[in-house]
């Protein structure tokens, strides 16, 4: 994902809406998140928990490059099925 300054938002203001996205402050507990994506449902992952948010600018064109990982979840009820 690439964030660049728009007239609304600067790119480190897009950074932390991203980043707060991602970070449970309620309950300090990893979020299980449900995809809607044709791609990972053809492969049969469902849910995911998000493992890390990496970022790296662009002196270049004024640029930040995100890189979100995610992890294919599965519960401990599908694993004792399984």
């Amino acid at each position: 994902m690439r964030l660049f300054d728009t007239d609304t938002a600067s790119a480190y203001a897009q950074l932390m809406v991203v980043e707060n996205m991602f970070q449970n402050k309620v309950l300090d507990m990893p979020v299980v998140y449900t995809l809607t994506n044709k791609h990972t449902i053809a492969r049969g992952i469902i849910t995911v928990l998000f493992t890390g948010l990496t970022s790296s600018e662009s002196s270049a064109d004024n640029t930040i490059n995100l890189s979100l990982n995610f992890e294919e979840f599965k519960s401990a009820e599908y694993i004792q099925k399984n």
